[in-house]
């Protein structure tokens, strides 16, 4: 962990590269409320297929997409498909500002965030020491966090997202 609490991490993925359309219980699926994907699935082709046959299945039966760009790697990875995606199927984004940062291609997190809330119906920003931002149909809100000593950071965003 570095000085400022921020992660220093390399990812590994475990069992989740296994993951393909055959493991989707589209029955499941069809009962859900909302779908939660991660953007690390867009990495490998059949966690793609997964992830890509999810969102389809989810549209298709009125369950709402939730999304997470993972990491700004992945961002910078994938950006055109994650702009497409986010447009076509995600209901509901989460991100940080690196991420927001990544995709949107601009420095200034609230412009990141105006441009992801012009793709998608719900957008929520965390920003670290700075609380979170959430845009809802493109109208902008912040919530402050609150003063701790942080000491690891590694999963706030899993932990703020659950």
């Amino acid at each position: 962990t570095t000085p400022d609490a921020e992660r220093t991490m390399l990812t590994h993925l475990g069992i989740s590269i296994t993951l393909q359309k055959s493991d989707v219980d589209l029955e499941k699926l069809k009962s859900s409320s909302i779908s939660y994907i991660e953007g690390y699935l867009w990495d490998g082709q059949g966690t793609k297929e997964a992830s890509l046959l999810t969102m389809e299945e989810s549209k298709k039966n009125g369950v709402k997409v939730a999304y997470t760009y993972s990491d700004p790697f992945c961002v910078n990875r994938s950006r055109e498909d994650f702009i497409r995606l986010t447009k076509e199927y995600f209901d509901i984004v989460f991100c940080n500002t690196e991420e927001a940062k990544a995709l949107s291609q601009r420095e200034d997190k609230l412009e990141a965030l105006k441009f992801i809330s012009g793709l998608s119906a719900l957008v929520f920003m965390t920003d670290s020491a700075n609380g979170a931002y959430f845009a809802e149909n493109g109208k902008i809100s912040h919530v402050d966090g609150f003063p701790v000593k942080p000491i690891d950071t590694t999963g706030a965003g899993d932990c703020f997202a659950a």
